[in-house]
């Protein structure tokens, strides 16, 4: 088997919440804090051409979790190791300019992410079939609603 593109081990992450019970009591003396742990101890092989899909309920780190694949956050400990790039829908309106169709906000996007112009042409009529929005496509992106802006974000990402 080849090595894995995305490898995390004994990764783990925690922020530190306001523990005080709101009462003046406390009102000169040093704020309490305790750690809240979002994740312990996560071990994660992904092979090339493998998905993987994050599910959860609110405030379970799943932004959390994209965020320290994608480098954007780091872990308190562990080690994350990435061969290539990572790219990752937290924003679905980042790099969307609304006054432009769903066409031309793919060569923004695209643009965005570092692929030339010229390839992002070639591709335009694959991503738009692969973004399913049909005659909206040549819509402003202002028109579309939340999941139409992610199909699109998702189209150009792959």
């Amino acid at each position: 088997m080849s090595e894995p593109v995305i490898k995390l081990s004994g990764v783990r992450k925690s922020y530190r919440i306001n523990a005080d019970d709101g009462s003046n009591k406390r009102l000169f003396r040093k704020r309490e804090t305790e750690e809240f742990v979002v994740f312990d101890n996560v071990n994660l092989e992904v092979q090339e051409g493998e998905v993987l899909g994050i599910i959860g309920r609110n405030g379970a780190g799943k932004s959390t979790f994209l965020k320290i694949i994608s480098e954007i956050i780091e872990p308190d400990c562990g080690t994350v190791e990435i061969k290539g790039k990572i790219a990752s829908i937290l924003e679905l309106s980042m790099g969307f300019h609304n006054d432009l169709t769903g066409k031309e906000n793919i060569i923004l996007r695209s643009e965005l992410y570092g692929i030339p112009r010229k390839v992002a042409l070639e591709r335009l009529d694959e991503i738009v079939e692969y973004s399913d929005l049909g005659k909206f496509i040549d819509n402003p992106v202002r028109t579309y609603s939340s999941g139409m802006k992610a199909r699109l974000a998702f189209s150009v990402m792959i």
